[in-house]
């Protein structure tokens, strides 16, 4: 099952930005205005986090943490809850920021604060497809067969002796 990322916004701009960086690194996203529908996945996707926007009105925050911060994921470890914010001194944004959560994002997001989020949630160098690695690993291996021939002539060599 592939790694997915719930999004639980209205906010165009904010979906886009989290959508566009994550396929970038091969991470699907899911977006939902509802909340209730959120609450239902979690039996049938494998959600690494959720990105939630703490200034929706609809969106009871202490179930939804309850449900996804609080719960064991496929890997054993707590789904986290991050909260999307564009006003400082909102009164959700106060409410909120009380309740458990792995961290906070400002609206509008910054790539490089979302791209150490992500880089916390899966390691980012594993899912880049670097050609050098490929070529180490094959000079690698060449290395290894050279080692296994050079030994190979050496004990041929004693042999015909």
């Amino acid at each position: 099952m592939k790694e997915k990322i719930l999004i639980i916004d209205n906010d165009d701009a904010a979906i886009q930005t989290i959508g566009q960086l994550a396929r970038v690194f091969n991470i699907e996203t899911m977006v939902m205005h509802n909340w209730g529908k959120a609450l239902n996945l979690l039996e049938h996707e494998r959600i690494i986090a959720v990105f939630v926007n703490v200034e929706l009105e609809m969106i009871n925050l202490q179930m939804l943490i309850k449900k996804f911060f609080q719960t064991e994921g496929e890997q054993g470890s707590k789904i986290p809850v991050y909260f999307l914010y564009s006003r400082l001194f909102g009164k959700n944004y106060q409410r909120a920021r009380h309740l458990p959560h792995a961290g906070e994002l400002k609206k509008p997001i910054d790539v490089r604060t979302f791209i150490d989020v992500l880089n916390k949630l899966v390691k980012l160098e594993d899912k880049i497809d670097y050609k050098e690695r490929e070529y180490r690993d094959k000079m690698k291996k060449f290395t290894e067969y050279e080692k296994e021939l050079g030994g190979f002539l050496q004990k041929l060599r004693a042999i015909m002796e």
